[in-house]
């Protein structure tokens, strides 16, 4: 029955109405000599199967025909006969846990029948959809021409090669390693392919970085023995997906959430892996190459996507349309795109590849800009939406936490250029940027190391009033703005819904049922009809008195034009009208600084993409996505928000924890959650680096202190300010949101650094819910 001799290795695509699986491989070129496993420190075991029972009760049996089982003295007998496109075995190995890095080893006898072609294969990142099964994976075949058959008939695997390998009868041992993106297969210790996967989205449509694992065959008998699972990453049986938790690598995590960008200095990508950053930054020159910090070569972009082997993401620096260009066709022929960022300090240039190629994030690096105040800088973060980027890059001197918050209001992520000074690095820390951008990662580590052992708590607070101080009046109405901006509020959420008219009615529900003394559908009814009703109920629908009148969003825009404050609209309708009238409104109010959209609405729902809407109409302003994903699909939640350049404002669900915050802060992504309650939940929140928190508890959001500041003349030091860094700690005060001031008696001085003529002081002090709150002040001589 057996058939001695050389197999091949090969790439084969199978589709069929139930199965549809893509085995790629490619070969070492020398495969008679042993290669060690590039990917050593493997954890301990994670899986051992148990054959004493036949196919163990945690494996899948799934598209099975003419299959025979058995199972005697710890090895699993399998046999399938008739292989052709329809018919096959796939077993799912412990289906339904998914993983991403390990290593499968199995010791196999594989013997395959004279009269046809056979094969035997690892399958890995397997996925269900419907009645269909994809995934990649090797496979020894026992008849190459076959082999060639189905890689010539299908037109789309491109540059996949096939080797002869010695498969003779007998026992060997096999085994499969996938990190991050790069795969290799061993045949009895010996290296025989390896490749990145990202290869195979031109077949899948899709990269998949994790999923279930599986062995598949046909036309052979199989002998299984000692089927083991070793990882680092294990699999995702909870909410943590394992994508999540590698993508976190490089995020310092203890108290604060800043992603560490390195500036790659080192021109050995090889050591790209090394790296302890979240995100390196590389130059794409303008024959294709990346280049390093110093303009040395490094490789392809896809050379150093594998080295980083998705420990840290490349930011690659375009300075003109020729290195954009060849940015745009590296990225259509080589990486995954959900883990590239594009920067650049040409607005032009960046538009040029944000604009042709949506699914990239975009990075806008203003660091050279000269800045007067917060206010100007209204036209970058202008800019900065308008080429589809979530991150705006701010220099040392920049780095005010005045400028940060301004940025991080609007739904941007702020990064500070660090200095190789030490004090300058505590600077740009104590700021409260989303991340910093060194030549020297490891100073950086050390530093935020040391504000964790302070306790701080760093980032922009922000408060967010849900349908404004709801808890204390009407939803949705003009008092409950009021009172909520007065308690403290930094933001005031408010919903609208369209009106037969055309008119914008600030209303939660599509109609006056619940809130009002009306009823009826508010996008069957005119504005002249709505306004005949008030809003007479509170949010559990109890009547609480005569009412108020029903705003509409004009109302709103007059009313805030000259307070500072953020409103976050919301878009509660998929109907097509809402953003060219939300356009023309903001704009005639002049409010597009003072405005940022938010919706469900993402292009998942039933209606328009009111996101992608508000990007055509608006695109000065900033949007915001409110769908909670599956985070066990990173890939595809980045996806949907590069798409609509959206930031994250997602359900207080679990799922938001601080993993899910180090994930979207690698990639400069803000985070802000919906909805919190409590002043003790708020800090929590705010504590783990969200950005802005959504809040029926507005005046307990208020109440913690956020800011650091000096009474009165001593900033800049008069007659009666300080005049030594020590005396400065008598006239430090804490302000909360809400305006309340009081003295600090535990402050602490955490570095300074001495000039010619005043020296400048980084305090700190504790804000009464267990956090530290920073803040940057100057003493003259």
């Amino acid at each position: 029955m057996g058939r001695i001799g050389r197999r091949a290795i090969t790439g084969i695509c199978f589709a069929a109405c139930i199965f549809a699986a893509c085995f790629l491989s490619g070969c070492a070129d020398k495969a008679s000599e042993p290669v060690v496993s590039p990917w050593e420190g493997w954890d301990g075991e994670l899986y051992s199967a148990d054959f004493s029972q036949g196919v163990p009760n945690d494996w899948n049996g799934k598209a099975t025909e003419n299959v025979s089982e058995s199972g005697t003295d710890g090895r699993l007998v399998l046999e399938q006969s008739g292989a052709s496109a329809s018919k096959y075995a796939v077993y799912q190995i412990r289906k339904g846990v998914s993983y991403e890095n390990f290593r499968l080893e199995m010791q196999v006898s594989v013997r395959f029948a004279e009269s046809a072609a056979g094969w035997f294969g690892v399958l890995y990142h397997l996925r269900e959809n419907g009645n269909k099964t994809s995934g990649y994976g090797v496979a020894v075949t026992g008849d190459e021409t076959a082999g060639h058959r189905v890689l010539e008939e299908s037109k789309k695997i491109r540059e996949i090669t096939s080797c002869e390998i010695d498969f003779s009868d007998g026992v060997h041992r096999i085994a499969l390693e996938v990190w991050e993106g790069s795969a290799a297969f061993f045949l009895d210790g010996v290296q025989i392919a390896v490749f990145d996967c990202a290869l195979a989205s031109d077949i899948l449509e899709k990269t998949y970085l994790d999923g279930e694992l599986a062995i598949a065959f046909g036309n052979c008998k199989a002998e299984l023995y000692d089927v083991r699972i070793k990882g680092v990453i294990a699999e995702s049986e909870n909410n943590l997906s394992v994508n999540r938790k590698a993508a976190s690598m490089g995020v310092y995590e203890k108290n604060v959430n800043i992603a560490v960008v390195s500036r790659w200095n080192g021109a050995d990508a090889g050591e790209l892996a090394q790296t302890k950053a979240a995100s390196v930054l590389v130059t794409m020159n303008a024959d294709g190459q990346i280049t390093d910090s110093a303009g040395n070569e490094m490789g392809t972009l896809q050379e150093i996507h594998a080295a980083l082997k998705n420990k840290a993401y490349p930011i690659v620096r375009v300075t003109d349309k020729q290195s954009a260009r060849k940015l745009l066709s590296a990225l259509r022929r080589e990486c995954c795109i959900g883990d590239v960022a594009v920067l650049s300090s040409a607005y032009d240039v960046l538009e040029y590849v944000t604009l042709r190629n949506t699914d990239i994030r975009g990075v806008y690096d203003i660091s050279t800009q000269k800045i007067a105040s917060a206010d100007t800088l209204w036209g970058y973060v202008s800019q900065a939406n308008r080429v589809r980027a979530n991150t705006l890059v701010l220099g040392t001197t920049q780095a005010k936490k005045e400028y940060v918050d301004y940025i991080q209001a609007r739904f941007k992520s702020a990064w500070v250029v660090a200095s190789k000074d030490s004090f300058e690095t505590d600077k740009a820390i104590a700021c409260g940027a989303s991340g910093v951008i060194t030549d020297d990662e490891g100073l950086v580590l050390r530093r935020l190391k040391a504000f964790s052992e302070a306790g701080g708590r760093l980032g922009s607070a922000f408060n967010v009033a849900h349908r404004g101080n709801s808890y204390e009046t009407y939803e949705n109405s003009l008092p409950a703005f009021v009172q909520a901006y007065e308690s403290g509020a930094t933001h005031i959420e408010l919903d609208i819904q369209i009106t037969k008219d055309g008119k914008l009615a600030v209303m939660h529900d599509p109609t006056l049922n619940r809130t009002t003394d009306g009823t009826g559908t508010i996008s069957a009814m005119t504005q002249a009809q709505i306004s005949r009703y008030k809003i007479t109920k509170d949010s559990a629908g109890r009547v609480r008195g005569a009412g108020v009148k029903i705003p509409f969003l004009e109302d709103v825009y007059a009313e805030f034009a000259d307070k500072d404050c953020i409103l976050a609209v919301e878009i509660k309708s998929g109907d097509e009208r809402i953003a060219r009238e939300l356009a023309r409104l903001t704009q005639e109010y002049d409010m597009e600084s003072k405005v940022v959209i938010i919706s469900f609405y993402n292009g998942s729902l039933a209606g328009a993409n009111q996101l992608r809407e508000m990007r055509e109409y608006l695109p000065s302003v900033a949007v915001a996505d409110l769908q909670t994903p599956d985070f066990t699909d990173t890939a595809k939640a980045f996806t949907v928000l590069n798409r609509n350049c959206a930031a994250a404002d997602f359900g207080s669900d679990g799922n938001v924890d601080a993993g899910t915050v180090q994930t979207f802060t690698a990639r400069g992504f803000a985070l802000w959650v919906w909805t919190v309650n409590g002043s003790g939940a708020i800090a929590e929140a705010w504590a783990r680096g969200m950005k802005g928190v959504t809040t029926d508890s507005v005046k307990e959001g208020a109440k913690p202190g956020v800011f650091l500041q000096m009474k009165e003349g001593v900033l800049r030091v008069g007659e009666n300010g300080a005049t030594s860094s020590e005396e400065l700690l008598g006239f430090l005060q804490m302000r909360s949101l809400n305006g309340s001031v009081s003295s600090v008696r535990n402050g602490k001085i955490f570095s300074q650094a001495e000039r010619s003529k005043e020296t400048e002081v980084i305090c700190y002090a504790e804000n009464g819910t267990g956090q530290t709150v920073f803040g940057v002040f100057t003493v003259k001589k």
